[in-house]
């Protein structure tokens, strides 16, 4: 579900609604030589004045922040290329056998005259002495796990009327930065078949009631034809590989129950958006062979399709509801059948909603081998079905690993095939780069879960979010300027280009472990939310890892953020679980959903108390020190656990039925819990440690996280490199870290600094 609903009241300021978002001093100068001059010459002007709008001071320019040292005994993995060969890459710098592309929010400069706005991810590289203790990023790179489908966005109606509104020389530009080779490489493109919110009208293609035998369908798909194949085609132009999937948001009125007595493509019916007839069911079905020929037609090849667009969404716009059971049915008795006898190498995808309910569906999907045979992969979005965007991208990978568990061996993916920042456009320079942060951050996770590539929504939007004829506007990688004679590469574009540009089609992802360590906590407050799942992932001494326990039980982040808003308020483990997610969430600690917990010394366990309603205390202790709340021999249910026992980083804590045998000496047991010394810099608490793991008991992620990646044989002939880890750090506090694959015996020493992006090639 994207972003229809506005943010509460309350919210962050730079997440919220792009309030402030034309900040004062968030202006766009002309683009600079290295002498610091405005750049000149012939044709020059007319380039630089186009790239002052599209480039925000102070985002994303190439920094000098990254310093490397060679590692004892570290070699090359693979031999530097000649200079203008095709596996060079700009100006490319290498030290240590490795190259480096770096984006950041504070130190970002102002990109050099030589290049064009997407080239922010230009190299730089530094040598810089030893340092002391740092963080670790240890690659597998002999333990290989998904191999990459893509990354791309959609070619909604939307995107295309945004994109024509341009003068010729900006829509060749906007081309160029998402498909071409200097650009970020998207490799996949969503098209909706027929209208959706992000479009001005309804339609489809075949609008006579009762036309079963859809004599009447428009196979010159002249909707289309006006702009969106003709953006299509200009793609491929740029890449003829481009994975095209199509989902749509309707049937024609005429396939849809009546909603309160009216049949129309606007929302749906419940429990069951399409008629109760198999002669529309076989329509339908017919419907999406007949759209793929068409496209085919137009010079268009589908690689896949999703059955519906947010299968369980009954509006405000377009929309068609199924039930796990019936999008089954639908599958068994029509779509597959008739998808493999037209176009048999077309994927389907099932689902394409949140991941709320991903793993239930997945569940339905493969219950019966007469409708597994036709699926070949799931479909997920980021949302959160609370409505509430802040929200969004924040939770719900444990529904990923455990699907990825349910389809194993099926020859089968999962894929994100929706994420969207909302709601409207933020101009601000805090509230972009946020966004941008918050979208690598889900694009990390995800294919750190399985995910086989992501999918952003609208690939371009005007400069206010739109149009949408439901007003649900929303932000976007690049959005044309007020009067549409040029565009603006949002952060976020940047940010995803870290990842898209690298791990290109066949790219397979590494199993890799990413720790940070910071000596001030971050520096920072934690920025972590109300509804934020607790985790454990590696102890990093963050501020997102600080916890502080109260006389009366309560279990609470040991957060500063207070100190900057005065609308924060503390955040506590609840006393209850998500139904979807089977997680231990953080909830306002003045709430009643705030758990009281006991921790027994002797066990280790953390226990929810029966009675967990009594108000926190107002002066919480460090956990470390926190004497009072330890009632051994208390009536114990329920205990904090790590879900399902799992061991990966990660993995949310639950509450399970305590167990009492468990005692201080068995280590393998998710409920034995240590409390670590509090740190100098963290906002004064402590470190809760699983003895399982050694990990800590996170607020939603750490500050620091990254992915890592086999590069595809076209990307490894290109920069004479093997390996691209891509890593993000959200904290005001730089981060040393070593950087290593063992069974490579290769290492170096790295720092990235204070909310920072880097794409290493090793």
């Amino acid at each position: 579900m994207r972003g229809y609903n506005r943010i509460p009241e309350g919210a962050s300021p730079g997440e919220s609604d792009a309030q402030g978002a034309r900040e004062e001093g968030n202006v766009r100068t002309p683009l600079r030589s290295s002498s610091g001059s405005a750049a000149e010459g012939q044709g020059g002007e007319t380039r630089n004045r186009r790239l002052a709008v599209a480039v925000p001071l102070g985002v994303l320019g190439v920094l000098g922040v990254l310093l490397i040292t060679s590692g004892g005994g570290g070699r090359r993995l693979r031999p530097e290329p000649e200079a203008g060969s095709p596996a060079s890459f700009e100006s490319q710098h290498s030290v240590a056998g490795v190259s480096v592309f770096e984006s950041s929010f504070h130190d970002g400069t102002r990109l050099d005259q030589g290049f064009p706005a997407p080239a922010s991810l230009k190299q730089v590289i530094a040598v810089c002495a030893e340092r002391g203790v740092s963080g670790t990023v240890v690659v597998e790179s002999d333990d290989k796990l998904q191999e990459i489908i893509g990354f791309g966005g959609a070619f909604t109606d939307a995107a295309t009327i945004n994109f024509f509104k341009l003068p010729e020389d900006v829509q060749e530009q906007v081309l160029d930065a998402y498909f071409g080779p200097n650009g970020i490489e998207y490799s996949v493109g969503r098209i909706p078949m027929g209208s959706c919110d992000f479009s001005v009208e309804q339609y489809s293609f075949d609008e006579v009631p009762g036309d079963y035998n859809l004599t009447h369908f428009d196979d010159g798909v002249e909707k289309d034809t006006a702009q969106r194949i003709p953006m299509l085609l200009s793609a491929l132009a740029r890449r003829e590989d481009l994975k095209l999937f199509t989902s749509p948001w309707s049937p024609p009125a005429w396939m849809k129950e009546p909603k309160d007595g009216v049949q129309s493509m606007i929302e749906s019916a419940l429990p069951q958006g399409l008629l109760a007839d198999p002669g529309v069911h076989a329509a339908w079905a017919l419907f999406f062979s007949r759209f793929i020929s068409a496209y085919k037609e137009q010079g268009v090849d589908l690689w896949g399709l999703t059955i519906q667009n947010e299968s369980e969404n009954p509006g405000p716009w377009e929309a068609c509801v199924y039930t796990p059971s019936s999008q089954a049915k639908f599958i068994r008795d029509h779509l597959g059948p008739v998808i493999r006898r037209d176009h048999p190498d077309v994927k389907i995808m099932a689902f394409d909603h949140n991941r709320d309910h991903l793993v239930t569906w997945a569940e339905e999907m493969m219950s019966n081998e007469e409708t597994a045979q036709y699926v070949d992969g799931m479909a997920f979005h980021w949302y959160v079905a609370s409505w509430n965007r802040l929200l969004d991208g924040s939770m719900g990978w444990g529904a990923l690993n455990t699907t990825h568990n349910l389809l194993s061996g099926r020859d089968k993916f999962i894929l994100s095939t929706e994420s969207c920042n909302c709601p409207n456009v933020d101009h601000s320079l805090e509230g972009g780069w946020k966004r941008a942060e918050h979208t690598l951050h889900e694009m990390i996770a995800d294919v750190n879960s399985w995910s086989t590539g992501w999918v952003d929504w609208n690939l371009m939007l005007s400069y206010d979010g739109g149009p949408n004829h439901a007003g649900n506007l929303c932000d976007t990688p690049i959005v044309s300027n007020e009067n549409h004679t040029d565009v603006i590469f949002q952060p976020m574009f940047y940010s995803i280009g870290h990842m898209s540009k690298f791990a290109q089609p066949g790219a397979r992802r590494l199993k890799s472990h990413v720790t940070g360590l910071y000596q001030n906590g971050g520096s920072g407050p934690s920025t972590a939310l109300a509804g934020y799942e607790a985790t454990l992932y590696g102890c990093e001494g963050s501020v997102r890892q600080s916890w502080e326990m109260s006389a009366t039980g309560r279990i609470s982040l040991a957060d500063n953020f207070g100190a900057q808003y005065d609308w924060f308020q503390p955040l506590c483990l609840s006393k209850d679980i998500s139904e979807s997610f089977k997680s231990v969430n953080l909830v306002p600690c003045d709430s009643d959903q705030a758990g009281t917990f006991v921790y027994d010394q002797d066990s280790g366990r953390i226990a929810l108390q029966a009675d967990a309603s009594s108000p926190p205390d107002a002066d919480p202790q460090t956990v470390a020190d926190a004497e009072d709340p330890v009632v051994s021999g208390s009536t114990e249910s329920v205990c904090l656990d790590v879900l399902d026992g799992s061991t990966d980083d990660g993995v949310v804590l639950t509450l399970n039925p305590c167990d009492l045998e468990s005692t201080s000496e068995d280590t393998s047991s998710g409920q034995r819990w240590e409390f670590a010394e509090a740190k100098s810099g963290d906002g004064g608490g402590g470190s809760l440690v699983s003895a399982a793991t050694g990990r800590c008991m996170t607020a939603g992620w750490p500050f620091f996280t990254g992915a890592a990646f086999e590069m595809s044989d076209a990307s490894k002939d290109r920069y004479g490199k093997d390996y691209a880890v891509v890593l993000l750090n959200e904290a005001e506090e730089p981060v040393e870290f070593d950087l290593s694959f063992p069974s490579e015996g290769f290492s170096v020493r790295a720092i990235i600094g204070p909310r920072a992006i880097q794409t290493i090639l090793a």
